[in-house]
């Protein structure tokens, strides 16, 4: 009988305190270690950066020898602990058979063998690898299913692989793999006692009983017996409790974003190192390789998961995480080594969340987790602020890590998007609040969102990171600002005013509380500059420049880019489609390129974002943003970087984030009523302008070589 399935209940071993450890190395001896204390000094005045430095160098360096150690900020020796045993309860792999577990609407949910991402490392073997959650969400509470309330494990876990350790007596070599964790503990089984250590393992060695010899040199019950049944008979073999774990401080779910878990395998030592606030390392090391390692390690799976013996994580409602898991093949190295998203996973334990949204970054993957949508019906909204969205189930929206996406619906529900979550806010947001947005017109862009709205109505640091205007018009009705975590209508003053005449295109500096319009006639364009915290106050607020240089003629698209301090707009001069820069200091216009003529076969509907990355997204569609619309990521200079074509109506600016391009869509024909948000992965995009086919037929100058480049 599997553990986990045993009337429910857990079947533990009372823990063993002050045994001897299996492995001597890992108690004792291996190195001359300083056993001072790295005290305050020096540690005054440190920023963050010099402390992750510190982390960093001294988490990417060999240790000692075998035993347990901690270090403190800034000190840079590593003082030796005395070692206590592991949990009884073994972290485990996934039983015989196990085809993992699947939660509302049939997805995966983490762990068990489904439902996580991996950072696959080509070519070479990983020596070194660290698992963080640089952006966490909403997380207040976990509970372990057969341990209890606050009880979790940090796992870093390695691929399956062929080891030499399963020759021995095992009558099936073909079926055994070698496996190792990394892992943090939060004490449950373990007398209360958090930990940080290793776990050997050797999955489906063979016969029920039956384990290899112990490594030479190591005592004869280095391995210890797991039926690890389930669908499948399934008899594995681990390292026991008595192998040892460095004492660790207790947790908490609510520091997930501050801690790093780094696993080390190099010639001399093995080794997991838990980073904790604000300057901590605690470290467990073995100088014995029991399933040689070196040569088998290619792929890295982070996550927090259940306590142990199979159990589950389970979080409050809302939350959700950004998980970065780092692999290099030189201890300490920084250098860029190709990697990709492995969609699976290799242990046992599970929590309740679900991955979304992976994509490599330099060294490792990132990806998103959170809870399935609570939305039980699906919902139109009619008001959008940042994208549209209709929360439907299984339709969790765009990657949320830097940008919040919420609405509100046809049932006056405001609801927010983060992770892969859905969460009625509406509680969130006071009377003055609801009323402001009550006066948007359906499907209008009087909303107006700044590109840094993720620091605004979310972070609480741009009072007027959203400012709410009259229809078509440039008048300033009100803004949404934070005040103690409620989100609170400003209303503006009577008189504020409006530029006149009634602007043809708007954009929006939230940074700065700028709202710009241009405006194009047969005279010329002119620049209409708002100073929205002037109009709040009902203070004169409107200057208007005209534009000089390669001047606007029909303008299609306006978008704010902050990192620049620059206007992009598409124009359409005649017969030739243009994108322009626009510099609204010295109201000058400059043309960045522009298309050959595009006759009949005209993409009248453009429109323009730039991402918290600081891309430029331009997406090109028919009359009515019909099917097959092109989008395409631009540099600062308008220089294409990638592109692709995508179907659905697009309703709104796709935003590209770092997993790709969300793009908000009516669904076709037969689909339900209502808008959603589809990822465009990156992967699935083209080089330049190769992806967008009517962009490359008609381009010049630049763009033509460009197109040159693209596959016939």
């Amino acid at each position: 009988m599997h553990p986990k399935r045993v009337s429910g209940v857990m079947v533990r071993r009372v823990a063993f305190f002050g045994a001897a450890c299996v492995l001597a190395a890992a108690c004792s001896g291996g190195g001359t270690v300083s056993a001072g204390s790295a005290g305050a000094s020096g540690a005054s005045g440190a920023t963050a950066a010099d402390r992750e430095a510190w982390r960093k160098s001294m988490s990417h360096s060999d240790l000692p020898g075998g035993g347990c150690f901690r270090a403190s900020f800034p000190s840079t020796t590593w003082e030796r602990i005395a070692c206590t045993t592991a949990p009884q309860a073994p972290h485990m792999p996934p039983p015989g058979g196990s085809t993992g577990v699947k939660g509302p609407g049939g997805t995966f949910v983490v762990g068990d063998g489904q439902g996580d991402f991996a950072s696959q490392m080509g070519p070479g073997n990983i020596r070194w690898s660290e698992g963080s959650f640089p952006v966490t969400s909403a997380i207040q509470s976990v509970d372990d299913t057969l341990h209890g309330a606050g009880q979790f494990s940090l796992q870093l876990n390695t691929n399956t692989f062929n080891s030499p350790a399963c020759a021995g007596e095992n009558p099936f070599p073909g079926t055994c793999a070698g496996w190792v964790q990394f892992v943090y503990d939060s004490g449950a089984d373990n007398l209360g006692q958090p930990t940080v250590f290793m776990q050997y393992w050797l999955i489906n060695f063979g016969d029920f009983g039956k384990c290899p010899p112990p490594p030479k040199g190591q005592p004869f019950d280095f391995w210890e017996f797991f039926d690890n049944s389930g669908k499948i008979e399934q008899f594995d073999c681990h390292t026991p409790s008595t192998m040892g774990a460095a004492p660790a401080p207790l947790l908490s779910v609510t520091d997930l974003s501050q801690v790093v878990l780094t696993g080390l395998n190099t010639p001399t030592v093995n080794a997991a190192i838990l980073y904790t606030p604000p300057g901590n390392l605690v470290a467990f090391s073995t100088i014995v390789d029991a399933v040689d390692l070196r040569d088998g390690w290619t792929e890295s799976e982070f996550n927090i998961f259940g306590e142990s013996n199979g159990s589950q994580a389970l979080f409050n409602n809302g939350a959700s995480a950004t998980v970065q898991v780092l692999t290099y093949p030189t201890l300490g190295s920084s250098n860029y080594v190709p990697t990709a998203c492995d969609n699976t996973s290799f242990t046992g334990e599970t929590n309740d969340l679900f991955a979304k949204f992976c994509w490599p970054i330099q060294g490792g993957i990132q990806f998103t987790e959170g809870l399935s949508l609570p939305i039980s019906e699906r919902l139109r909204p009619v008001f959008h602020v940042g994208g549209w969205f209709d929360g439907g189930p299984g339709d969790p929206g765009p990657y949320p890590g830097v940008l919040p996406w919420s609405a509100v619906t046809d049932t006056t529900q405001v609801l927010r998007l983060i992770g892969t979550s859905v969460s009625n806010a509406t509680s969130s947001f006071t009377p003055a609040a609801l009323s402001l947005l009550g006066s948007v017109a359906a499907g209008t862009a009087d909303a107006i969102i700044g590109d840094d709205v993720a620091e605004g109505v979310e972070g609480g640091t741009t009072p007027d990171a959203v400012v709410v205007v009259n229809h078509g018009t440039t008048t300033v009705q009100g803004a949404l600002r934070v005040d103690r975590s409620m989100v609170d209508g400003l209303v503006a003053a009577a008189g504020a005013g409006s530029a006149d005449p009634p602007p043809g295109l708007r954009a929006y500096d939230a940074y700065d509380a700028v709202l710009y319009a241009l405006d194009a006639t047969s005279a010329g364009a002119t620049l209409t500059r708002v100073d929205v915290t002037a109009a709040l106050a009902g203070r004169s607020h409107v200057t208007t420049t005209p534009l000089a240089g390669s001047v606007p003629q029909s303008p299609q698209a306006l978008v704010w880019d902050r990192f620049t301090r620059t206007l992009f707009a598409v124009d359409r001069q005649h017969e030739v489609l243009r994108l322009l820069a626009i510099d609204p200091v010295a109201g000058r216009s400059e043309e960045l390129w522009r298309t050959n003529a595009i006759g009949h076969e005209a993409r009248s509907t453009a429109y323009l974002s730039v991402s918290l990355q600081g891309e430029i997204v331009l997406a090109l569609a028919d009359e009515k943003g019909e099917r097959d619309a092109e989008i395409v990521l631009l540099d600062a200079t308008g220089a294409p970087q990638l592109s692709a074509r995508t179907s659905g109506r697009i309703v709104d600016a796709p935003q590209a984030v770092p997993a790709g391009v969300d793009v908000p869509v009516t669904p076709g024909i037969g689909d339900y009523v209502g808008t959603r948000v589809d990822l465009l992965p990156r992967a699935d995009m083209e080089p330049g302008i190769c992806g967008a086919p009517w962009l490359a037929a008609h381009a010049t100058g630049a763009l033509a070589r460009d197109a040159r480049r693209c596959p016939r």
